[in-house]
């Protein structure tokens, strides 16, 4: 999915054009929930600012643990914002479990601190 200019803008802005991953300097927009075609995905908290090596490991299978925990980040703010119906729609049908099987609300999305 083409990230909206605005998005973009956003991002670099809020990340000072730096990787937020890393510190490097940031070329890439990554979704952490990627392929959704819902209005409700396509926001800034969605979307980290990443230099190319942080996405491309992101995307990797080394990168899965650390991408599932953003993705816990990301939903736990959900939770936080909305009823666990709509975090659900937001999430894509299913909301994810931590390491101890829960639905955290209290982690915390550390691109947007």
């Amino acid at each position: 999915m083409a990230t909206k200019k605005s998005i973009v803008k956003a991002i670099q802005k809020r990340s000072d054009g730096m990787c937020e991953r890393c510190g490097g300097w940031g070329v890439d927009p990554h979704h952490l929930l990627e392929g959704s075609t819902k209005k409700e995905t396509e926001c800034v908290e969605n979307v980290l600012w990443l230099c190319r090596r942080c996405h491309n490991y992101l995307h990797s299978s080394k990168g899965q643990a650390e991408n599932y925990e953003l993705k816990l980040d990301y939903q736990s703010r959900m939770l936080r914002l909305y009823d666990e119906k709509e975090a659900r729609v937001i999430m894509g049908g299913k909301l994810l479990l931590d390491t101890e099987n829960k639905l955290s609300r209290e982690r915390e999305c550390h691109w947007l601190r």
